[in-house]
């Protein structure tokens, strides 16, 4: 009897070893300056570089891998500035393939890790693609036997980086609303 369990324990975890099997999917950032749609600073004019990180989302989830613009590889090549030059990401999924559709987003930063934790920062700088693209993703099919051509970001749109402003936490506002009635009752005497 133990050895049946044993067996029935020893197929249901291979049947979900199986399931549960990530492809490596490929996502290249573009690698030239040729894109008209380059990433800018504030002023709109200059192209960040280096110094500003880039995330990107696959299907509205943010991959772990974290960029520097104007960089390619570990030397710093100032004509990329304005772009993520990353070259090719692998991206682990369980339902994604190659040859299969995602949407892909570009995000932006100064200041902080990451996207998440710099929007949140005052002073730090944060910027996005308006929309995302749907690419169809490089690499090996469900049945690994096809090579899938790696697809570029330069078709995402460009945009222009902004700073956090601060927003005053709710207890603070409440408390200057109620300093701001007290004057009025005051005056008011």
């Amino acid at each position: 009897m133990k050895s049946k369990n044993v067996l029935v324990l020893s197929v249901i975890l291979a049947l979900t070893t199986v399931s549960a099997k990530a492809y490596d999917l490929q996502v290249a950032t573009t690698t030239s300056g040729v894109s008209p749609n380059a990433v800018f600073d504030v002023d709109g004019i200059t192209k960040v570089d280096n110094t500003f990180l880039g995330q990107i989302k696959v299907n509205d989830t943010f991959l772990a891998n974290v960029f520097n613009f104007g960089q390619n590889g570990a030397s710093v090549v100032s004509a990329l500035n304005g772009f993520l030059s990353a070259g090719t990401i692998n991206v682990p999924s369980g339902t994604l393939f190659g040859g299969s559709s995602a949407t892909v987003q570009l995000f932006a930063f100064k200041g902080a890790a990451t996207y998440d934790d710099a929007k949140l920062i005052t002073g730090a700088k944060i910027g996005n693609a308006a929309s995302a693209v749907t690419l169809t993703l490089g690499g090996l099919n469900q049945a690994q036997d096809n090579n899938f051509t790696v697809p570029n970001l330069e078709t995402m749109s460009g945009f222009t980086m902004s700073t956090v402003s601060a927003v005053p936490e709710p207890a603070t506002l409440a408390l200057g609303l109620f300093g701001a009635a007290g004057l009025l009752f005051r005056r008011r005497k």
